[in-house]
């Protein structure tokens, strides 16, 4: 059976210890929190930082219930971002299990922000995290090949893609030339779903708020799944907001969620 992870951005809201009781509650074998760290903007995320009581209680009960880190997320890039809350930010994830770290890209600045990305990825490596690179039209990098000529510009070493599926289908890709890239250059995958085009809400608040869960939309969840290897463990990322405002509470969306996504890998 596929393992999969509970993303913060699906429970937003939820505290550090409360994001692992969920996912243990709900059977999920992993969890990715925020970083939360210079650049989680309008997200009612947590901060994580080593040492503080929510991030301590966190640890604690990933500990208890033999729960991991899957990725760091939420190492953002910009003009204004502070480089040794990212670094404290690594060393943090390496110390609590990670296995990965996720940056996204929003530095109008190219020379500075590749400088920025290459040192982030320099602790990563040090600490024994992969840096993920994860694309979006939202960000500077938009697509599947812009972040694949993004590494080779980065060095290559230590880096791969994340994909999501809504940030890949809203830039004009497929999971059909998904299915085509060196597996090994596939770090992470978010899955949810969505219609064949956002909304009238927009592709942003869609993105943060309001995803659609694997096998009820258009975007070929069950296709994913199945040019993915087994045995890697995928990220679920789906904030059903309008559920949640139904009455649903984090616990019951995350384990909706992850039997809808069972049931997708049996077909």
């Amino acid at each position: 059976m596929r393992k999969y992870a509970l993303g913060q951005l699906t429970v937003c809201g939820a505290r550090p210890e409360e994001l692992v009781e969920i996912a243990a509650w709900a059977g999920y074998d992993a969890i990715s929190p925020f970083l939360a760290a210079g650049g989680a903007g309008s997200l009612p995320a947590v901060p994580l930082k080593a040492g503080d009581v929510e991030t301590t209680a966190m640890a604690r009960r990933l500990v208890d219930t033999g729960l991991r880190v899957h990725v760091g997320d939420g190492f953002v890039l910009h003009g204004a971002t502070d480089m040794d809350a990212l670094r404290a930010g690594v060393a943090l994830m390496a110390q609590l299990g990670a296995r990965a770290i996720n940056a996204v890209h929003f530095d109008t600045d190219a020379s500075r922000g590749l400088d920025r990305f290459c040192q982030l990825n320099s602790w990563a490596r040090e600490a024994g995290l992969i840096t993920l690179i994860e694309f979006t039209p939202l960000s500077t990098i938009s697509g599947w090949r812009d972040a694949l000529a993004y590494r080779e510009r980065a060095g290559g070493d230590n880096i791969a893609l994340m994909v999501d599926l809504l940030h890949l289908r809203r830039s004009g890709g497929t999971v059909e030339e998904i299915a085509q890239i060196d597996p090994s250059l596939i770090g992470a995958v978010q899955l949810c779903d969505g219609p064949t085009e956002s909304g009238p809400q927009g592709y942003r608040e869609e993105a943060m708020y309001e995803r659609m869960i694997p096998g009820q939309g258009s975007l070929h969840a069950e296709k994913l799944l199945r040019v993915l290897p087994k045995d890697m463990l995928v990220d679920l990322e789906v904030p059903l907001r309008s559920l949640e405002q139904a009455g649903k509470d984090h616990f019951a969306r995350a384990k909706l969620l992850l039997d809808a996504c069972r049931a997708l890998d049996l077909r």
